[in-house]
């Protein structure tokens, strides 16, 4: 599988995760790469957004949103979570800045249980609680592979980026967002 040349770090990812059925890891933390780019096919996605990859449970992917000049490893990540119906739920997050901070954010926990804080308002806290638990070896050898760091302060870094970066995404009538 190979990207744009612009994603390098989704490359890297995609080289660490075909060696040693680190990727099969990877999918059970829920980070599954998708073969390439593509639209995430739900009204609630963004409509300047390409998927790179899914939890593998009920539609919920991350895409990379295109800033007006394509997407690279330096675009924000939004998570779509399409079953987050209702007037108090929000489809999507912003869940990095960039590729890599999106990679770091799933060191403690993976990725799959991030679609909660669609959910539970006090899921930035659970993912803050989470990052004292040691990563399993899978995410231990892609934060080498990818010199990954946790987030220092989960909470605060998960309001700012949706203050400051979901405004841009682009929704369609039928999508919602922040």
């Amino acid at each position: 599988m190979r990207f744009d040349a612009a994603l390098v770090t989704l490359n890297r990812l995609a080289d660490v995760s075909a060696q040693d059925d680190l990727g099969d890891w990877l999918e059970d933390e829920g980070l599954i790469l998708h073969d390439r780019l593509a639209p995430g096919g739900y009204s609630s996605t963004p409509t300047n957004t390409v998927a790179f990859a899914s939890t593998g449970g009920d539609g919920v992917h991350f895409s990379l949103v295109d800033l007006g000049d394509g997407p690279s490893e330096t675009s924000p990540v939004v998570m779509t979570v399409p079953m987050a119906l209702g007037d108090d739920l929000r489809p999507n997050w912003i869940v990095g800045e960039s590729l890599p901070e999106f990679l770091a954010l799933g060191l403690h926990g993976g990725w799959f249980g991030l679609e909660q804080l669609a959910y539970d308002p006090a899921r930035p806290g659970a993912l803050a609680r989470a990052a004292s638990v040691p990563p399993s070896p899978a995410i231990d050898r892609l934060a080498a592979a990818l010199d990954l760091h946790p987030w220092p302060d989960v909470e605060a870094r998960l309001a700012d980026l949706q203050l400051r970066v979901a405004p841009v995404l682009h929704l369609s009538r039928g999508g919602r967002g922040r």
